[in-house]
């Protein structure tokens, strides 16, 4: 099924508090402990087909939550594993956005919250950059989160989390050279924040999650941050010890 309809077969300091286990200087830090997510939660992920979605379903799997797997079109849908519902949708249109998750409010009833991975980067000197890839990398980085924060605090019950990407450059400086996705990030990092305290009275925490190069290879040398450490962060506020809400959680591994 698609354009919204589930298929059943088928991205503040934290401070590095005494929940998080991120050791500097080395990948492997944020660790696990079985309670790190509560068994029995529905999360929904967007980009679930990409890399680091697919590693957050996957992990999130394991631990016993029922995800729903949201992706743009017939053929990411092709690519999530048996047994996770999918929902299409295209986050950067706010009707389909709220199709899309009062769909999946119909099939899966109250989510716990949802995981926002999807966004884009680009570099180019301010003074070469068209107007239409400042949009761009906007809308795909900051008005995706808010649709998506949007539709889904309508459908999370007390106590659920809402989880977005945003980068070193949106949490702490922005880089030459990529003004658009540093503001579009730094976007991400102030709507986390202005979300967390207007949800609270509902129940609903925030996050942002800021990781450094993101390492899908577990035998890469190169500098930065192992995906398994981001599906972590991505993961914890569903767990018995969340982070403070609308809190930015820095994850740069060996780039720290």
């Amino acid at each position: 099924m698609t354009s919204g309809k589930p298929c059943p077969a088928n991205f503040v300091q934290s401070h590095y508090t005494q929940f998080l286990l991120i050791t500097q200087g080395r990948p492997g830090g944020f660790t696990w402990t079985e309670e790190n997510v509560m068994e029995g939660s529905t999360i929904a992920v967007t980009g679930a087909a990409g890399r680091l979605g697919s590693h957050i379903v996957a992990t999130a799997r394991k631990r016993g939550v029922t995800v729903a797997a949201i992706v743009l079109n017939d053929g990411e849908a092709s690519l999530i594993p048996e047994g996770i519902a999918t929902f299409e949708m295209n986050l950067t249109d706010e009707e389909s956005v709220r199709d899309g998750f009062e769909s999946m409010h119909d099939y899966l009833g109250n989510l716990d919250g949802v995981i926002h991975t999807v966004g884009a980067w680009g570099m180019t000197p301010l003074l070469d950059t068209p107007l239409a890839n400042w949009q761009k990398l906007i809308s795909l980085n900051l008005t995706t989160a808010f649709l998506c924060f949007k539709e889904a605090a309508r459908h999370t019950r007390s106590g659920g989390a809402l989880v977005a990407i945003t980068s070193g450059q949106g949490a702490d400086r922005g880089a030459p050279g990529q003004s658009a996705y540093s503001a579009a990030k730094g976007g991400v990092v102030r709507l986390v924040e202005a979300a967390g305290a207007e949800l609270a009275g509902k129940g609903i925490r925030t996050l942002a999650v800021a990781p450094s190069m993101i390492l899908f290879d577990a035998a890469s040398s190169e500098r930065g941050v192992h995906v398994s450490e981001v599906a972590a962060a991505c993961l914890s506020p569903f767990g018995p010890t969340p982070p403070p809400s609308g809190h930015t959680l820095r994850v740069y591994g060996t780039l720290a």
